[in-house]
């Protein structure tokens, strides 16, 4: 009985060891020919155009009938069109994580064409793939890049502008807003070498046809009026500027155009000055009716006045505006903003004016701050000896 189970044991044994000699041997499959024998995902429903690229690795080139052999075959034979035709056709028979590894190495290839200094060959290519795919965040930056790289400056702008319009998280705004400055910067300094001033005006115009309400944008148009003689669009674009940031600058381009304006005849006034403490307070009049008395506060971006005044001559401080943060003499100051009519000082008067709404509890005895939105459009003297201020026109009404 001993001898009969030693027996059958051996013969499991031997039965075994045939069946495992006829597996084929793993350990002389090449690992990159692994994948191959996984059969491919099946298809799901997706979107062809979608997807923001964020350095997913390339993938490994399973065989070389793959996928991504046939891609990359494409691509190093600096086929683009064919490549990106031919993965915009094979993507709507894979799945999402296919599609993802596939669109990483088109991307990546376009950046090691990048690092190996070839922007034409990375321009082709990603020319040809944001034409399909259009929300390809990273694709369109490193385009834009490569662009930049061949002097072609506007073309890099439409690029840029139409990755802000698909971007949405703050590292991919933020390096697009550099890029950005770069490509104006660069577009900017082609046209200085030309030396043609209108030509730098018609393109901040461009730009601001995009961003009508970018300040940087606003302030480089003005500062190219003003350097043309062009005050009239100067003085247009410096009243829309409304970014705290910008306001020395503003300031120091009205001060320019007061510089190289003759006063305009018949618009000049001096007017009596009251001291108060360190300072000087000048009779003025709010909507061409309502008298006001203002403290001389050159330091101040905005005129200011106390809500209870601009009530009694019927402006509205209650309602839902701007506000703005701006400098004084003082100090920085918060606060809302509203629009009067005119605003004058004897017969000159300025129209359109923005007021800061503040309390300026420590002040008695004035109804506001007489600041620069209203002075720099005149050339203006105080002088301490007369206690006068000597005003002249040079913005024309």
């Amino acid at each position: 009985m001993r001898y009969a189970t030693v027996a059958g044991l051996a013969g499991l044994l031997c039965l075994l060891v045939a069946w495992w000699s006829g597996l084929p041997n793993q350990d002389v499959v090449p690992p990159e020919h692994r994948a191959a024998m996984i059969p491919p995902p099946a298809a799901q429903p997706r979107d062809a155009r979608a997807g923001n690229i964020h350095g997913t690795p390339t993938p490994q080139v399973a065989s070389p009938d793959s996928p991504a052999s046939r891609l990359l075959e494409l691509l190093r034979q600096e086929r683009y069109q064919a490549a990106v035709a031919w993965y915009d056709d094979v993507s709507r028979t894979l799945n999402d994580a296919s599609n993802r590894a596939l669109r990483d190495l088109i991307v990546d290839h376009a950046r090691e064409l990048q690092t190996s200094l070839q922007p034409e060959r990375v321009s082709r290519l990603l020319g040809e793939y944001t034409g399909l795919f259009y929300k390809d965040v990273a694709a369109l930056l490193l385009l834009a890049r490569s662009q930049h790289s061949l002097g072609l400056f506007d073309a890099e702008i439409a690029t840029l502008y139409q990755a802000l319009n698909e971007a949405y998280q703050q590292t991919e705004l933020s390096a697009l807003r550099r890029q950005l400055q770069a490509a104006v910067g660069g577009r900017l300094a082609q046209l200085r070498t030309e030396q043609n001033p209108q030509a730098v005006i018609s393109f901040y115009q461009d730009l601001l046809a995009r961003e009508p309400d970018y300040g940087p944008f606003q302030l480089g148009l003005a500062a190219a009026a003003v350097a043309s003689g062009d005050f009239t669009t100067a003085r247009r674009q410096l009243r829309l500027i409304s970014d705290p940031q910008l306001m020395d600058e503003a300031d120091a381009l009205w001060r320019q155009m007061a510089d190289r304006s003759p006063p305009v005849e018949g618009d000049t006034a001096i007017l009596p000055l009251q001291r108060a403490g360190a300072g000087f307070v000048v009779a003025a009049t709010l909507n061409r009716v309502h008298p006001v008395r203002l403290l001389i506060d050159t330091g101040a971006t905005l005129t200011m006045m106390r809500p209870e005044t601009l009530r009694r001559a019927g402006v509205a401080t209650d309602i839902a505006g701007r506000s703005v943060r701006f400098d004084t003499a003082s100090g920085s100051l918060s606060a809302p903003v509203v629009r009067i009519d005119t605003l004058s000082l004897d017969n000159l008067a300025v129209s359109d004016l923005d007021i800061g709404v503040i309390t300026l509890p420590n002040l008695t005895g004035v109804d506001g701050l007489l600041g620069m939105n209203y002075l720099r459009h005149f050339r203006f003297t105080v002088s301490q000896r007369d206690g006068t201020l000597s005003l002249s026109r040079t913005d024309p009404r």
